[in-house]
Order: structure tokens, then sequence, then C-alpha cells
């Protein structure tokens, strides 16, 4: 029996579907305090039902899983721009200028990205309207800057669970190192505030709340650490 069937190499192999699914299985062998279930992650990765991926060779299964994990475990990019369905889409390009409805809806979308995947890509990546190219004086490799579409919730988002799994991940550990840096900067001030509090005759009581405020940091940190994933940045020029 002749099986045709591609094992993904890279992250963008996969869609964001696929990896809703892995995601899913992941969660639940964690809820079960159990291995997760190849059969079941290869069939997804490989787009093959189980009872055809028991036909396979033992070694062509073994090696699928191999290529499937190291895929999984590869660093992410981040894509400021990317080709889907025939559109050039955009990363916001300034997150210091979005709007009040930007920041509204994906304060909202994160607090459960797995959910939200396609409603955060919508507020993410739009369809580019205009972008330029210019020569950078400190590179000569050429730079570009473009303008996105307004944000629009009414779209229908479903169109990105087949996008790639990349573009989905690298905007989560975005955001999530975004968190982290920030929750350390707020940690830093706040140890300093509450040594100041508390050396002042009158206000231990207040320095007790700091100290409460600057544990509920420290475990944000620690959730945050999770995803240290290292991320690079990348510009599609064409």
């Amino acid at each position: 029996m002749q099986i045709n069937y591609s094992v993904p190499v890279t992250k963008n192999d996969l869609t964001v579907d696929q990896y809703l699914r892995i995601s899913k299985l992941h969660k639940e062998a964690e809820t079960n305090e159990s291995d997760i279930d190849q059969d079941k992650l290869l069939s997804i990765a490989l787009n093959l039902s189980e009872k055809v991926l028991a036909q396979l060779p033992i070694e062509d299964y073994k090696e699928a899983l191999r290529c499937v994990a190291e895929c999984l475990n590869k660093d992410s990019v981040l894509h400021l721009t990317f080709h889907f369905n025939g559109v050039k889409y955009g990363f916001i390009p300034k997150l210091e200028d979005i709007t009040a409805g930007e920041y509204s809806a994906i304060d909202t979308f994160l607090k459960d990205a797995d959910k939200n995947a396609c409603k955060l890509l919508n507020v993410l990546y739009r369809p580019i309207k205009k972008e330029t190219f210019y020569k950078s004086l400190f590179s000569k490799k050429k730079e570009g800057k473009y303008t996105i579409q307004p944000y629009n919730k009414d779209n229908d988002t479903s169109v990105f669970y087949t996008a790639p799994y990349e573009i989905y991940e690298s905007a989560l550990v975005f955001f999530f190192n975004l968190g982290k840096d920030l929750s350390n900067a707020i940690l830093k001030c706040t140890k300093e505030m509450e040594q100041q509090m508390i050396g002042q005759q009158g206000l231990v009581k207040n320095g007790d709340g700091i100290k409460r405020l600057t544990h509920t940091l420290q475990q944000n940190v620690s959730e945050l650490n999770r995803y240290n994933t290292n991320l690079s940045i990348k510009y599609c020029k064409d």
C-alpha cells in the first residue's frame, strides 16, 4: 500500500488549526499526567487518519515522529509581513499607535489565545494598503515600511485556520516576551517602593500591600518564562 504524505520541517508547514489540535493534545496529557498520544499527534501533523498511519513502516513512523518533534521545538520567527491566500498581510506597524478598539480586542483575546487564535490574528495582521522600500543609512539592505487596513472585527476570521502556524506562535511569543519585560520592569520598581515604604515610620501596613503585589508579579514572570523562545524578525519583500 502506497501512502502519500508530507512531513512538516518548519512551523510554516503546519497550519493554525493543526497547532490548536496539537495544543489540545498537550493540555489533555498534562491534565491526565500522561504522555501525549503519539498516534494522534502524527495523525494531525501528517494529515493522515490513525487507520492509515498504522500502515506506515515502523522506521518511517519513527522518522516522521522525530521530524515533527524537531519542527515543534524550533525557535520562532516573527513575520512582519507574509503572503496568504493571494494577499500580503502586515503586522501592526506601531503598537504604541494602536486604537482603543484594537487594544481592547488584543487584551481580551490574549486571555484565552488558543480559543481566540483567528480573532487575534485578525487584529494583529491586516492586508497591506501601501508599502515602500528605502535604503538605510546604516545598512546596505533595503528597509521597508507599510500601512495596513483598519481593524474590522466583523471580518470572517475563520480563514486564518489555514494560515501558517509560525505566524500565530511567533505573535504569541512576541506578546509574552513583551509582557515579561513589562512585569520585570514593574517588579523592580515595586521592590524599590517596598524598601522605601518599609523604611518610613508608620507605613509598614502599606508595605505589606506592596509585598503582595510583588509576589503576584513574580508569579506572572514565572508563568511567562515558559514562553522564553528566541524570536528573530523577518520582513517579506516579495
